[in-house]
């Protein structure tokens, strides 16, 4: 069962002055890159944006397309998306204050979303993020067995979290250049052996950040809407702490 979308119609650009913000778009596909290199232009001419960065990158994951969103394959292909984001970041990131990542399926997100974020002066902020199912992706995570749905509605507008999802995400740009990054592997419980058994990819962001003095925060009354695929974070993150 999908989500009930806002009565209106999802708006179709945030009310942040336009002239302040820059567009980095990565594109993996060679074959929709032609496209994406068109439609960019044309968004950046009309809302009258600073500037634009289109970067055409691929990583391959090993990864049947069909088996993508299966539970089995996350590590590996968020592993890749974690390469992919810090690529972009670094690319993409010149002298703006903040960065705003926005997934391509996010499909909903209001039009004060970036204000409101930027507004708060947190380090690291994120939405609840709904969706058709919940992904790993779009569920930050407070304490061990905490997700945003319990947070909805809470009192206060900004609650302090351990990890963040990517999908509709503001880090201060001096996080990122400080070296809080999107981890490429399992993180948390690492050692020079091997792998850990959590905090690949967005999951990583938060505890790589809290060394630096940093923190990650959910605004909880913004809710953006996601095009989500395969299984609650719940159970992959209890699969990755059964298989230690």
């Amino acid at each position: 069962m999908h989500p009930r979308l806002p009565a209106s119609p999802p708006p179709r650009s945030q009310d942040y002055p336009a002239c302040r913000t820059s567009l980095g778009l990565l594109v993996s596909n060679e074959t929709f890159y032609p496209a994406a290199i068109r439609a960019a232009e044309q968004l950046v001419r009309d809302r009258g944006m600073a500037r634009l960065v289109v970067i055409n990158r691929a990583m391959d994951a090993g990864i049947d397309p069909k088996k993508r969103h299966f539970a089995s394959e996350q590590r590996r292909r968020r592993a890749v998306l974690a390469r992919l984001r810090n690529l972009a970041v670094s690319v993409a990131l010149e002298l703006e204050e903040a960065v705003l990542w926005v997934d391509a399926d996010i499909t909903f997100m209001p039009n004060h979303t970036l204000s409101t974020l930027v507004a708060s002066g947190k380090d690291i902020v994120t939405t609840i993020t709904k969706g058709a199912k919940t992904s790993s992706q779009a569920r930050p995570v407070a304490g061990v067995s905490k997700f945003p749905d319990d947070l909805e509605g809470s009192p206060e507008p900004f609650v302090p979290l351990d990890s963040v999802g990517g999908c509709t995400t503001l880090v201060r740009a001096d996080v990122h250049r400080e070296g809080a990054l999107f981890a490429p592997y399992y993180l948390i419980g690492a050692s020079w052996k091997g792998d850990g058994y959590d905090g690949v990819e967005s999951e990583g962001l938060c505890y790589a950040a809290r060394y630096l003095g940093r923190t990650c925060w959910l605004a909880t009354k913004l809710v953006t809407y996601h095009q989500s695929y395969w299984v609650a974070p719940t159970s992959w993150y209890q699969d990755r702490r059964n298989a230690k």
